[in-house]
């Protein structure tokens, strides 16, 4: 009896189910799916630490200023270069100001808003240029040298007053009305831009940005 008991319990342990292969399956593909995840994730984190550029054709950003420079009137672009003279027929250019922070202005003698901006404007440009701001007062309707210096000789603005008899360069930058101002940065971009007339809140608060 006891032989037959042995025998018995032999059979039942030979005889257990095994594993079936769908549970196997069940166990294995979870396992393959964390793994993926987790490469996808890896994969993911090394893309966002590459370092943001911006192509010019060599793979660095291009200096404004630089010959193949891209130029425009957004905000974060080169403003365009020109050269024009001031008041007493010395040649200047945009681009020889790189390196300092710039107040284009764009206005005339016989411009109302512009004689009603003034106070501010001049307000603003007696605060920051003694900070380093440097300021072009370009005449973009076509104005005499004689009659901006008639008007330079009487208010004495701290600026480098330009003449434009072509009105080429107001032009340029899209034939903006006036008064307009342009606030550049030190490598030359356009950091903020404003047409009509401008409060010295309004000047303070972008020329801190770029001085």
């Amino acid at each position: 009896m006891a032989q037959r008991q042995r025998m018995t319990q032999r059979t039942t342990q030979r005889s257990a189910p095994a594993q079936p292969a769908s549970s196997r399956r069940r166990v294995i593909i979870p396992g393959v799916i964390a793994v993926a995840v987790v490469a996808v994730l890896l994969a993911a984190t090394l893309l966002f630490k590459q370092p943001t550029t911006v192509p010019d054709g060599s793979g660095a950003a291009t200096p404004c200023g630089s010959s193949g420079a891209a130029t425009g009137l957004s905000v974060g672009q080169c403003a365009p270069d020109f050269t024009l003279d001031d008041i007493s027929g010395r040649s200047v250019s945009l681009s020889s100001y790189i390196g300092h922070p710039v107040l284009l202005h764009f206005w005339a003698v016989a411009c109302t808003s512009c004689r009603a901006e003034f106070p501010d404007f001049s307000r603003a440009v007696a605060t920051y240029t003694p900070k380093g701001l440097k300021v072009i007062a370009v005449d973009a309707w076509g104005e005499s040298a004689h009659m901006v210096a008639d008007w330079q000789g009487i208010n004495h603005l701290q600026a480098t007053m330009l003449v434009d008899p072509s009105v080429g360069v107001p032009q340029q930058y899209n034939g903006t009305g006036t008064p307009t101002t342009y606030f550049i940065d030190r490598n030359g971009r356009i950091a903020a831009k404003n047409t009509g007339q401008s409060t010295y809140d309004y000047f303070q608060q972008n020329i801190s940005h770029i001085v």
